[in-house]
């Protein structure tokens, strides 16, 4: 086990508190201070040219945070991208990968997160849908998601499926692998929420044949406020 206390010292946590909600903001640390303390200093000395020039171009930011989580997904860096919120990235993969003209329902489950449910009922409005296609997986009794149900409703009018990673009420680590390549031979893409798993369970995007995934920077991987996802 990695041994992580050196970088106790690095955070600064307010006087006479224990600190325990990095799950959705992380506390300030020296290193994101200094880069903050640049931005500033690169936005008061070039202005309008801090977007090309200086040590951190600002047009190149979101290329270069994505080369740094793409080893934490298992990724390459070209097919990750960073921006917007956890909600406009899925709206955003909705409106690119949904075809609800060919098979128009959804699956997701009980548990997601409640964020995550609001974005398919709104998007399927916005395509003139409405809630009966969306499919939701009831968890059993111990509040656990069993694949098998999930499968059970990838029926011949399902098309899409947006389904958690981790399942945030009860840490349980759902089989994206088996249920990628499963929902693939019935013709269905699942978006994975990652947002819940990022930075704590190792990803292997690329060689377990992912289909679509979407996630944040504000839960385990210790985002301030405006972390981009």
């Amino acid at each position: 086990m990695t041994d992580l206390t050196r970088y106790r010292s690095f955070f600064r946590i307010p006087p006479g508190m224990i600190y325990l909600d990095g799950n959705s903001l992380g506390p300030l640390c020296e290193p994101a201070e200094r880069s903050l303390q640049s931005a500033v200093a690169s936005w008061r000395d070039r202005a309008i040219l801090g977007w090309t020039a200086g040590e951190h171009p600002w047009f190149e930011m979101s290329r270069a945070v994505a080369a740094k989580l793409a080893p934490l997904l298992g990724a390459d860096a070209t097919s990750v991208a960073v921006g917007q919120s956890t909600t406009i990235n899925l709206h955003q993969l909705l409106a690119s990968f949904y075809r609800p003209a060919e098979r128009p329902k959804i699956v997701t489950d009980a548990t997601s997160f409640p964020t995550d449910r609001y974005a398919v009922v709104s998007h399927l409005a916005l395509r003139s849908r409405s809630e009966a296609d969306l499919v939701v997986v009831p968890a059993d009794a111990d509040r656990r998601l069993s694949e098998d149900r999930i499968l059970k409703a990838m029926t011949p009018d399902v098309g899409f499926a947006v389904l958690p990673a981790v399942v945030y009420t009860s840490g349980q680590l759902l089989d994206m692998v088996s249920v990628t390549a499963e929902a693939r031979k019935r013709g269905i893409l699942v978006a994975w929420d990652c947002s819940h798993s990022a930075g704590v369970v190792p990803h292997h995007f690329l060689t377990d044949d992912i289909d679509l995934a979407f996630g944040c920077g504000y839960k385990y991987l210790n985002g301030g406020p405006g972390s981009a996802a």
